[in-house]
């Protein structure tokens, strides 16, 4: 998996698109990695842990190079 600012995502469950507006970072001990994503429904980028990818909750569609 590698994103980058500019990735477009899926949530599978709503079908709602998503542009990754942020590298991916690390809080607690740098085990928890994260993503700022700008949602189609939302006015402002929303932090998504990694881990809903992981378990299939949100696709990449596009991975920005």
């Amino acid at each position: 998996m590698k994103l980058q600012v500019g990735s477009l995502l899926k949530n599978q469950k709503t079908g709602e698109l998503g542009l990754v507006t942020s590298p991916v970072r690390y809080y607690g001990l740098g085990e928890v990695k994260y993503i700022w994503v700008l949602w189609s429904s939302c006015e402002a980028p929303q932090r998504l842990d990694l881990s809903v990818i992981k378990n299939n909750w949100i696709e990449i569609v596009n991975e920005s190079r």
